[in-house]
């Protein structure tokens, strides 16, 4: 009997501790599916489900990139990630199965896991970890007999400067995916097992491999997934961007100048071709990861390494909000808002077979996140930056609409939108250019077009001086800053205009400051370039026999009617002693088809080569603050900046007027 008490006693602290860690298990279970669920719907990062047809996996892929400056580390968290990744470190003791580990300890020892969920038939999912990778993995026993599983995965990095010549900031780049993976452990399976991927096989996702041991191997993987990417429907080619990202992260290996150029040019016609958005921006960070492990990337490998053990732990994390990380001007507009955050109500329907809905911030064409649509139909709740710019986007139709904090009704199909009565004029004024624009792009017609380029160039007018105190007049001058010189400008470089610290000024910004660098009675400041011949010229070299035109332009995209109102200058006054200089600012490495081009179109007068290479940025570009083209500087005899108008029919009167007094 005594016996017999004593085992009863142990079955029950048995029964008990097993109920307690049930307990205890379920607690942080529940407080990881919470955080998850709140990273989810929080729009701080670009965010899409995957695996919504299955019941017993909540899959997400995510994305940040924007320009920066002030941040040295790229290792910092948005908050509501940084809930989750931190619940991953304060439940672990409460797991069944644990693996944490740190981008900065090095690539992740354990190479991927395999998840086993169900009966029959098995369900099992593979996933592999990338060099790179941050990785964090619990599982925990639920008191049903079930099994869940919570996966977060992800890797970030800065890279310097900005594109298409700008030195300023950095650009940070983070991609990643969260699982939550809920079913019974199969009885003649593990229910997580370690998976080791191998170069030839097929990721989860399907499509080819992604992992390239070689160059060779990484170049030829590179070239099958464009021919895939060419022939494939709109679906196919989703999965062929993600491939081609995947595969350019997995690689190891250091590439040389001429080999990185050879990979991006067969990525570059797919980002100039395509009309999705989000297969741009991923192609885009392809070519920037590929750029990262290149020779022109700042930092060694090795280096890098050595900044990221410098970091003392995990916890070294800087926790960021979108108010506190300053913002910069890049010229590819990427820009990080510390406008306030308000809730909004977005309601709509769209085509039929729509699967879902995207939001973007304008100018900077930063997703705000991805929503389903069924049948139809979308009912949004979300967090975007107050009295911003934001554009809705399905599979046929856009609409583009001004953030006030009230609800927003959208009928995508016609392109309409009702919203407030304070915002409805400004939501009509953007529907109206935005029906005009595709007008213009859509008609082969030149005279059409130019009639139409004119008439937005009235409104665009008209917006900036009968709207000061409207968001109408700050996206009117983000339109077309680029025709206005710096008298134009000044009025709204300052605080006295309502919206000078707003994103859609931050480039409008950046072109007063190279104005500033070309304004009348400024110092010439000497260059050196190559003519094509190969031999380097110093721009001084030309000073001193008269007057000077600077012409900037780019060789690839060559304005021809801007070309033609050059040469008509160059004949009417090249005899009367104006010497004109035409700077190809080209953003790639192609010297030889700027030659070309020059013969092509038997430009007589002097041709200089001012591009330095796609991710380099150009010091004639620099020195005369040119942030677009064509743009014309006259220079004196003696060194002075006479004048930079706007626009090259402005500079032709200008010379005509000068040479002929």
């Amino acid at each position: 009997m005594k016996n017999y008490m004593n085992n009863r006693l142990v079955v029950a602290a048995i029964a008990l501790l097993l109920s307690l860690a049930l307990s205890a298990q379920e607690k942080g279970d529940a407080l990881l599916h919470q955080y998850l669920t709140e990273f989810a719907e929080s729009g701080e990062y670009n965010i899409h489900r995957i695996d919504s047809t299955n019941p017993y996996v909540r899959a997400y892929r995510f994305s940040k990139v924007f320009g920066m400056e002030g941040i040295s580390d790229p290792m910092f968290l948005f908050e509501s990630l940084c809930k989750l990744d931190r619940a991953f470190y304060s439940e672990a003791s409460l797991a069944q199965e644990i693996y944490l580990h740190n981008a900065n300890e090095g690539d992740s020892p354990l190479t991927g896991i395999q998840v086993n969920i169900g009966e029959k038939p098995i369900m099992g999912r593979a996933l592999s970890f990338l060099p790179g990778s941050n990785v964090r993995m619990l599982s925990f026993n639920k008191p049903d007999g079930m099994r869940h599983c919570f996966l977060l995965i992800w890797s970030q990095y800065l890279k310097r400067g900005g594109k298409f010549g700008s030195s300023k900031g950095q650009t940070w780049y983070m991609n990643g995916e969260v699982y939550e993976f809920e079913g019974k452990k199969p009885k003649a399976k593990t229910y997580l097992s370690v998976y080791q991927p191998k170069a030839s096989q097929v990721t989860s996702e399907g499509g080819e491999a992604t992992h390239a041991a070689t160059y060779d191997d990484l170049l030829a993987k590179v070239e099958k997934i464009c021919q895939i990417y060419n022939r494939e429907t709109e679906q196919g080619r989703t999965s062929a961007v993600i491939v081609l990202n995947k595969l350019c992260n997995s690689y190891n290996g250091k590439l040389s100048k001429k080999q990185y150029d050879k990979l991006t040019n067969l990525i570059l016609p797919l980002i100039a071709s395509t009309k999705n958005e989000g297969h741009e921006s991923m192609l885009c960070l392809s070519c920037a990861t590929l750029y990262q492990k290149s020779e022109g990337y700042e930092y060694t490998i090795e280096e890098q390494q050595l900044k990221e053990k410098q970091m003392t732990s995990h916890y070294a994390h800087t926790r960021v909000t979108m108010a506190n990380l300053s913002k910069m001007v890049t010229f590819n507009s990427m820009l990080l808002s510390d406008a306030e955050q308000v809730e909004c109500v977005i309601t709509g329907h769209t085509e039929l077979d729509a699967s879902c809905v995207t939001l973007r911030r304008i100018p900077q064409m930063e997703g705000m996140g991805e929503y389903p649509v069924e049948g139809g139909q979308f009912n949004i709740r979300c967090k975007l930056p107050m009295n911003e710019i934001i554009e809705i986007i399905s599979k046929d139709g856009r609409v583009r609409f001004v953030v006030d904090g009230k609800p927003i009704e959208v009928d995508l199909t016609n392109r309409k939108v009702k919203s407030s009565t304070s915002s409805q004029p400004t939501n009509d004024f953007l529907q109206n250019i935005r029906r005009m624009e595709l007008q213009m792009w859509n008609t082969t017609d030149t005279t059409e077009r130019d009639s139409i380029l004119s008439t937005l160039r009235g409104i665009y007018k008209d917006g900036i001086i009968r709207h000061p105190d409207n968001i109408i007049s700050a996206f009117s001058l983000f339109k077309s800053y680029s025709e206005m010189n710096a008298t134009q400008l000044k009025p709204y470089m300052d605080d006295s205009y309502a919206f000078t610290n707003h994103p859609l000024l931050a480039p409008v910004h950046e072109y007063y400051e190279g104005l500033m660098k070309r304004n009348p009675g400024t110092d010439f400041h000497d260059v050196e370039l190559k003519d094509p011949q190969n031999i380097i010229h110093p721009l001084s070299e030309y000073l001193g026999k008269g007057y000077v035109l600077l012409h900037f332009w780019n060789s690839r995209e060559a304005d021809i009617s801007g070309l033609q109102q050059i040469k008509s200058i160059y004949e009417t006054c090249h005899p009367k002693g104006l010497q004109v200089i035409s700077i190809a600012l080209n953003s790639d490495n192609y010297p030889p088809g700027w030659r070309d081009e020059i013969e092509k179109r038997q430009l007589k007068w002097t041709q200089l080569w001012g591009g330095e290479g796609r991710d380099t940025p150009s010091v004639a570009a620099q020195t005369f603050g040119i942030h677009s083209l064509p743009e014309t500087v006259l220079l004196s005899p003696d060194g002075k900046v006479v004048s930079s108008p706007a626009t090259i029919d402005e500079m032709k009167e200008v010379v005509n007027e000068l040479l002929n007094n």
